[in-house]
């Protein structure tokens, strides 16, 4: 709303001036901001800001464009982020709002499988987590994206050469992979004895 505010003066002689003013409200800037959130180290996610005309996020590590309402954030450490959003001429600009969030960042270590690799068809196998974490989840699959079992520990039967992959999870959701090529051999080893014959004529 706009508000016109007149003041007048007057002297002891009667003499008067006035003065007016107009004063405009405008509409309070109500920012508004994602909640505090987390990825996983090498992961981005985009923050979203919305309520204000113009932004400017601090600091700027991590953020490919600090001036946007939908940064992308990489972080590589636990971060916290203010933006600030404005109308207009940052300078001259009469209502503001700020606000923060914070990303927390979470590490997991690489998954490594292990076992036999090379084995006779229908053969059982036996694959394993090296170093299992108790805190993860673990879930083995092949690559055209069947479940084959979950935990640390795999047995199984090769009916045909695949690939078998693990994923481990962590409770935050960051995840790692890794594969073990099976090769199944169907050619069996083949032993040639050799036969010394004599015959004895008497």
């Amino acid at each position: 709303t706009t508000t016109d505010y007149t003041c007048t003066v007057r002297n002891a002689y009667g003499c008067e001036l006035q003065k007016t003013i107009r004063v405009r409200v405008l509409t309070a800037l109500e920012l508004q901001l994602s909640p505090d959130t987390l990825t996983c180290r090498g992961s981005s996610l985009f923050l979203r800001a919305g309520g204000g005309a113009k932004y400017a996020w601090s600091p700027r590590t991590g953020l490919d464009d600090s001036s946007s309402a939908t940064p992308k954030c990489t972080p590589t450490q636990r971060t916290t982020y203010t933006v600030m959003t404005w109308s207009g001429d940052f300078r001259t600009a009469t209502c503001r709002d700020t606000a923060t969030m914070t990303v927390d960042v979470y590490d997991i270590t690489p998954v490594q499988a292990t076992g036999d690799t090379t084995v006779c068809p229908q053969s059982d196998i036996e694959l394993r987590v090296a170093n299992p974490d108790s805190t993860m989840q673990y879930e083995w699959r092949t690559a055209a994206g069947n479940v084959l079992g979950t935990g640390s520990l795999l047995r199984t039967t090769a009916q045909s050469s695949m690939s078998v992959i693990v994923q481990a999870s962590t409770i935050q959701g960051c995840t790692s992979h890794d594969s073990v090529s099976i090769i199944v051999d169907s050619r069996l080893p083949v032993q040639a004895a050799a036969v010394d014959r004599k015959s004895t004529r008497l």
